[in-house]
């Protein structure tokens, strides 16, 4: 069964190492785009005078540094699953640590658009 990953990274910093150790692991494909949680936008909108009324993500989100990235994969079974979390884990430390991120891993029961790869031989 494919499971889904899904890591939202406080180190921005570590992203290129994560990506090449998901890679290293496993993963065909990932997805990672800027993202901040709630406290960050909360603190980010009350300082800000320059907003338009209804603001999209990335009117809120101006440095690096103040932004998380989340990052997410579909792997083809759970042994990979364990691999990219151990994997993960190893670059940013325990991930029960505060201010470090957080990985979630999820059974799929049904992919569409995920085509296998094609053997050119």
């Amino acid at each position: 069964m494919k499971y889904f990953l899904l890591l939202v990274l406080q180190d921005v910093c570590l992203l290129d190492e994560i990506l090449n150790s998901w890679k290293e692991s496993g993963a065909t494909g990932i997805t990672v785009f800027p993202s901040m949680g709630m406290s960050h936008l909360s603190r980010r909108a009350a300082l800000r005078d320059d907003l338009p009324m209804m603001p999209a993500i990335n009117d809120l989100i101006e440095h690096e540094t103040d932004s998380n990235h989340t990052l997410f994969t579909i792997v083809p079974d759970e042994a990979t699953a364990d691999r990219i979390i151990e994997a993960t884990q190893c670059i940013t430390g325990n991930l029960d640590r505060p201010n470090t991120g957080i990985i979630t891993a999820w059974p799929v029961t049904k992919v569409i658009g995920l085509n296998p790869p094609v053997d050119e031989n």
